[in-house]
Formats: C-alpha cells, structure tokens, sequence
C-alpha cells in the first residue's frame, strides 16, 4: 500500500499543522477521503496523488466558474 505524507524535516512546518502518514489500498481511494477535508488537508506524497488532487482541484473550480 502507499504511504501517503512524508513528513517534513524543516522548521517551515506551522505549530498548528501535524504531519500524519496514512496507508490506502489504492491511490483513487486516498483522493476521494482527502478530497473530502478540503482545504484542511495537504498531500506532501506520493507526488502522483497530489498531481491527482490539484488536477480534480481545478476541475472543481472550472465547474463553478461556470453560471448554473
């Protein structure tokens, strides 16, 4: 399974985050819980899901940049 976060080594890190590594079956699976804090959340890797996360980000955007 995927580890999903690494934690970061630097002083950059605020107080007020916490770095947590999680294991998911599958990448698709990692995306739809994550996706589901929002901005409460930041993928630090692997680099291929939050390539995933930032192109549905965009998606989401483009969809209510839209007029209903």
């Amino acid at each position: 399974a995927p580890d999903i976060g690494e934690p970061r080594q630097d002083a950059a890190v605020e107080a007020a985050w916490r770095v947590v590594v999680l294991r998911f079956v599958a990448l698709g699976a990692a995306e739809a819980v994550l996706l589901g804090f929002g901005t409460d959340v930041e993928v630090l890797g692997p680099p291929e899901l939050r390539t995933s996360m930032a192109r549905t980000a965009a998606d989401v955007v483009a969809l209510y940049a839209q007029p209903a």
